[in-house]
This record gives C-alpha cells, sequence and structure tokens, in this order.
C-alpha cells in the first residue's frame, strides 16, 4: 500500500523556517557591515550599492524559504485531510498497524525486529528531545489533540487563532521544550504514573515517538507570559502579563527566571515537586555531578555542530537540554529535536546553566 507520512513530512517544515531565520539573520549582519564602513567608503557608491544588493538578495532567499516552508504544510495537511475521508480512521489504523507497515511506525519494515524502546528521550532512534517547530507541524489526530489542549486555556480561540498561537510557540519555545525534555528524563520508565500526571499517554502511539508535541503545548499554553507578581505587602500572585509578546505569532521567549517560575507552576499543579537553581556553573568535569535531573543552558553568540561536523551559528539566546559531554570537552545537546555538540570554551559565546532536581511520587 503506498502510504506517506504526513507527520514526518511536514516536520522538515522546521528545515525551511530554520533555513529562513538563519538568511534573515545574515541579511542583518551584511547590513550591520555596511553601516559600520567609514562613510567616506559608502559614499564612493559602487560599495554602498552592492551591499545593499546582497541584503536584497538574501531577504528575498529568506522569505522564499519561508513560502516553501508554508507550502509543505499546506501540502501535508491536503493530503491527511484527503486520506482520512477516502479511508476513514478505522480503516487507516488497520492498514498501520497489520505489521505490513511497520516502518511508519518507526521499524524496519519486514525486518522482524521489534522497535527500539521509544521511553527515552535522548536516543538515537527518532527525534533526540523536542522541537518547538513540532506542534505546529502536527497534522490529523494529532493536531485535532493539540488544539484541544489549547483550548482547555483558551475554550474561546479559534482555529485559525490557535494555528497563529502554535507558530508564536515556535518562534518563542526552546525554553518550554528543554523543560519537557527534562520532565520526559524523569519519567523514564515511569509510563503509567506520567499518563496519571499529565492527563494522556508518554508515548504517541501512531508515532512512537515520546508525545513531545502534547507535553510542550501542555505547558506552554498552561504558563506562557505568566509571571510572578511581587505583592510587597500583601501575598505575592500569579499575573499574565497579555502584552508581553509582539503579536500573535511573534514570541518574546523566556528568560532563566521566568524558566524557573513557570517550571513551578505547571509541575506543582500535578504534584510535582522540582528543585530549580538558576546559579550552577557547569563544566566537562563537573557534569556528571549533576546526573540525578536535568541541566538546561542559555547560550548566546555560539555555533552548533552536528554529527556529520555541519556547523551552525546562534546568534541570539536559545534555550537548550544539555544531555553530556564528550572526552574531548564538548557538550552535547538537544536542540531543535537532534543532537548537536557545542564548546563550552569558545571565545565571544555566552552560557548560564540551571540544574532541574525533581521529586516524583505515585505510581
Amino acid at each position: 500500500m503506498f502510504y506517506i507520512n504526513p507527520t514526518s513530512c511536514k516536520s522538515n517544515v522546521s528545515t525551511f523556517e530554520n533555513a529562513q531565520a538563519e538568511l534573515k539573520n545574515l541579511s542583518a549582519q551584511i547590513e550591520q557591515v555596511r553601516n559600520d564602513l567609514p562613510m567616506e567608503t559608502r559614499s564612493s557608491g559602487s560599495i554602498d550599492a552592492a551591499l545593499q544588493s546582497c541584503i536584497d538578495n538574501v531577504l528575498v532567499c529568506s522569505v522564499a524559504m519561508g513560502k516553501l516552508g508554508t507550502a509543505l504544510g499546506v501540502i501535508c495537511d491536503t493530503y491527511s485531510k484527503t486520506e482520512e475521508g477516502i479511508l476513514g480512521k478505522m480503516a487507516k489504523s488497520s492498514d498501520y498497524t497489520n505489521g505490513e507497515n511497520s516502518s511508519a511506525a518507526g521499524g524496519d519494515s519486514g525486518s522482524g525486529e521489534s522497535s527500539p524502546d521509544p521511553n527515552t528521550p535522548f536516543d538515537d532512534n527518532g527525534w533526540y528531545g523536542g522541537k518547538q517547530a513540532g506542534p505546529k507541524s502536527a497534522t490529523g489526530d494529532e493536531r485535532d489533540a493539540l488544539y484541544d489542549i489549547v483550548r482547555k486555556y483558551y475554550p474561546e480561540m479559534t482555529d485559525d487563532e490557535i494555528k497563529d498561537y502554535l507558530k508564536k510557540l515556535n518562534d518563542e519555545g526552546c525554553g518550554y521544550v528543554a523543560i519537557a525534555n527534562s520532565i520526559f528524563k524523569e519519567f523514564e520508565g515511569k509510563e503509567e504514573l506520567f499518563e496519571k500526571k499529565f492527563g494522556f499517554p508518554m508515548v504517541n502511539p501512531d508515532t512512537g515517538e515520546l508525545n513531545y508535541n502534547m507535553l510542550v503545548t501542555d505547558l506552554y499554553a498552561a504558563t506562557d507570559n505568566h509571571n510572578l507578581h511581587d505583592g510587597f505587602w500583601i501575598f505575592d500572585s500569579d499575573e499574565v502579563n497579555p502584552s508581553e509578546d509582539a503579536s500573535a505569532t511573534d514570541g518574546w521567549g523566556t528568560t532563566e527566571g521566568s524558566r524557573k517560575y513557570r517550571a513551578e507552576l505547571y509541575l506543582k499543579d500535578k504534584g510535582i515537586k522540582c528543585n530549580i537553581d538558576n546559579s550552577i556553573e557547569i563544566t566537562p568535569e563537573n557534569f556528571h555531578d549533576y546526573d540525578d535531573g536535568s541541566v538546561i543552558m542559555r547560550a548566546d553568540h555560539f555555533t552548533l555542530i552536528d554529527e556529520k561536523g555541519n556547523t551552525k551559528y546562534v546568534e541570539g539566546g536559545h534555550a537548550m537540554t544539555v544531555t553530556g559531554v564528550t572526552e574531548d570537552g564538548m557538550l552535547i545537546v538537544s536542540s531543535w529535536g537532534k543532537k548537536y555538540y557545542l564548546d563550552p570554551t569558545a571565545e565571544g559565546c555566552s552560557y548560564s546553566y540551571a540544574y532541574y532536581d525533581y521529586t516524583v511520587k505515585g505510581k
């Protein structure tokens, strides 16, 4: 049977979005170079015009990447809706669980081998941690479930508003993903307890992946823009700042302080205690002192290296989960659902670390 997995296909939308962001960043760097040139150099005309042409051309490419990503998302949504209309949900479920299409669930088709244990957030099977583009790229039943989660907190939101809301999550959600990764690490081997605490399965039955999109969306919808209001003479209270974000699709992001507050707010509601220390210093030598919990780092002006040796320069602030260290002192991190390496001693980089130490009770 011919089959395209629209959820897996749509996850590649983030590739175009990342390219769009990198090209936009490159355009800004070229413009900065242009602005930094002495006036007498710029006034020569040809140099200024050439740099402006570069800026414009790179921006055109950036916009094109965004359009390609949007088009891919539309194609996947259309495919998913059409397939459901033709086959029906029951027939579709039967086709994908009869053993002939085990590769659609992460196994090797026809190999007879069982799929690897999906309940580990950081392994070489599938995603390496969550990714902030995941929720907005979801299709079919998973998309519907994510919309239901958002409506738990915002019951009046329309489908179009939720679509924009998940775009905003993609724009600012790295800190929420890092927190979600730490929760999944804590609940390894505690699938039943996870479902009791959070109200949905730890593993997505359709993909075999951990339910990253569900947890990230629930955490985000429950706590984004929530801040601690200093009551001074009265008790402190939770306060929502509706104007924190630039627009319906552009978010302000998180800080070490807001991540700590929002994680504690969310976990307290689930009956989970987590001691969060934003003052730790991580080195390759002491990293394993923190193995009992999770380390989340904030970084800016740094370079990520993937497993093929490709590099990605990140200028703005970004939160990631630190998952290990290499023998030569590189940090191993989870970002955008992939494994990367970075040099914590690289010149010009800025890092800070937080330790999330959980106490989970129950069975």
